[in-house]
């Protein structure tokens, strides 16, 4: 066998570094998906944009919502519909015209107005544009510098009114210590104060997970054994789900970025939906059951990612993997060479993390392409 070991891992590291570096977009329905280093939407999007990188700029009017996340997002085109975003900077400066959900260690929203509400969470949260519903913010400091035509309620520990703050609605503030309203902001019977204690919420959050991840499975499977437990699951996804395991990894093969694209927002719609279940005593059960779905979540993505990358791997050295035996050869190969390679200091969770992306995108993009396809097939026979 021409494979070897060495050969099968350069190979992976590559192609887990090739999606990260080079630019992918493209379009269909009228949305734009665009992902790189430097994600760019620069022209007029008919409907929905998503965007994903380390830099993503957002300067083009779109006429429905705006999906992002990356390190710097920086949205200044006009925003029909609403606005999603999460990165360590995020700035939104042009016209939103419904509602701005938005997360980051600092957070800017800097446009003329924000048709609809604003939920916004961070280290430091400035919004300086017109919120014309009500805004929903949690952050260690607040900036307020404009007019909010709604409701504020705020949870944190400070607020900075600027000079053209204004409330309109109530104002709810839950802090440690109390936070003096300016009159010029809204009148004090408009005003409640409620005293919280905070905690690490991410630490208990991530011991939340740690606890449950290791409660669902027994002692004998932990540490090495955990790759054989994946082995076995990856085996019988493989085996007894044949016809989607194929289009899961052609539609990772072809479509790398995509499939990153689709496994980010599935794991970011339960990591966000966490926090807002804690915050209230009937939503905890739920937060519970939401973490349990998480790790099962990360545990099929990280098997079959496993798979996918070292299947891909495989023939790009022309190996034939039609057979079972070479689809579970790739299978073991992967998991080692992803479990060898999460050792790696620094970068090594890292890249753990994008191998469970590309295993959930590969079985969502392909289950997109599918119902896609059906649709497609439906329509003429209705018509």
């Amino acid at each position: 066998m021409r494979f070897s070991v060495l050969g099968a891992l350069g190979a992976f590291v590559m192609l887990l570094a090739a999606p990260a570096a080079a630019d992918d977009s493209y379009a269909i329905g009228g949305d734009v998906f665009v992902g790189g280093a430097d994600a760019s939407v620069a022209e007029t999007v008919k409907n929905d944009a998503f965007a994903m990188g380390n830099n993503v700029s957002v300067s083009a009017n779109v006429g429905g919502d705006v999906h992002s996340i990356g390190n710097t997002v920086t949205i200044s085109g006009a925003v029909t519909g609403n606005v999603y975003a999460a990165g360590n900077n995020v700035t939104v400066s042009g016209n939103v015209f419904k509602d701005a959900s938005v997360a980051g260690a600092n957070v800017t929203l800097s446009g003329a107005r924000v048709a609809g509400n604003v939920r916004a969470a961070g280290q430091n949260v400035t919004i300086g544009a017109n919120v014309e519903g009500s805004a929903v913010v949690a952050a260690e400091t607040l900036h307020l510098n404009s007019p909010v035509t709604g409701d504020l309620n705020f949870t944190g520990r400070n607020i900075v009114f600027g000079n053209d703050a204004r409330v309109d609605g109530k104002i709810l503030i839950r802090a440690e210590e109390e936070i003096a309203v300016p009159a010029s902001v809204a009148s004090a019977d408009r005003v409640t104060f409620e005293k919280a204690q905070f905690t690490d919420m991410a630490g208990q959050a991530g011991h939340m997970a740690e606890q449950t991840s290791q409660q669902a499975l027994p002692q004998p499977i932990r540490g090495f054994g955990f790759l054989a437990a994946l082995f076995v699951i990856g085996i019988l996804y493989i085996a007894l789900f044949r016809r989607n395991a194929e289009n899961s990894f052609s539609a990772f093969r072809e479509h790398p970025w995509r499939s990153g694209f689709i496994g980010i927002f599935s794991l970011g719609a339960f990591v966000g939906i966490i926090p807002v279940l804690l915050a209230t005593i009937i939503g905890i059960p739920f937060a519970l059951v939401a973490v349990a779905w998480l790790v099962l979540m990360a545990f099929v993505g990280f098997a079959a990612g496993a798979y996918f990358i070292a299947r891909w791997v495989f023939e790009a050295f022309n190996q034939n993997t039609e057979s079972m035996w070479m689809k579970a050869l790739a299978l073991a190969a992967g998991l080692v060479l992803v479990w060898a390679i999460g050792l790696l200091p620094f970068v090594g969770w890292i890249l753990k993390v994008l191998v469970v992306f590309a295993g959930l995108g590969g079985i969502g993009l392909a289950w997109v392409q599918s119902t896609a396809r059906k649709t497609s097939i439906e329509a003429p026979a209705a018509a």
